[in-house]
């Protein structure tokens, strides 16, 4: 909804505005849209995927968090077509990154035992530092 409380009728309109409430409220919360880490987003119709995967890449531009969507049957209230929670991290438990091939701890090189370590680590860390944001006015 809008500051107003308002909802729109289509669902581009809520996807859109979701995201952009979602982006107001980890910055008015100090964080910056980087510190995102996780996405969950539920949909009522499977048929708005792709038009939801097009806004989520224009809004969030090069910011690629962990995502989780699920289609539902409803949301709380009948006329809402989408819902987007977002997951921030601040600190060097973010900077955390493991690709194939590749594991960094702050730009260093490790080895596979210390990425193993690492890995269970920041899903530990991650659990624990988890930033639960309400943005009542959202």
């Amino acid at each position: 909804a809008d500051r107003d409380r308002k909802i729109p009728k289509d669902f581009e309109a809520q996807a859109e505005l979701a995201f952009q409430n979602l982006i107001a409220c980890i910055h008015e919360s100090g964080f910056d849209l980087q510190d995102l880490v996780k996405v969950t987003v539920l949909l009522t119709r499977a048929g708005d995927i792709a038009a939801y995967r097009q806004i989520r890449d224009r809004m969030l531009g090069n910011v690629a968090p962990a995502s989780t969507l699920m289609i539902v049957a409803g949301l709380a209230a009948p006329e809402l077509l989408v819902e987007v929670e977002g997951v921030v991290v601040q600190g060097p438990i973010a900077k955390l990154s493991a690709t194939p091939g590749e594991v960094k701890w702050l730009g260093r090189p490790l080895g596979a035992d210390t990425a193993e370590v690492l890995a269970e680590v920041r899903a530990e860390v991650r659990a624990a530092a988890r930033a639960e944001v309400s943005c009542e006015n959202q």
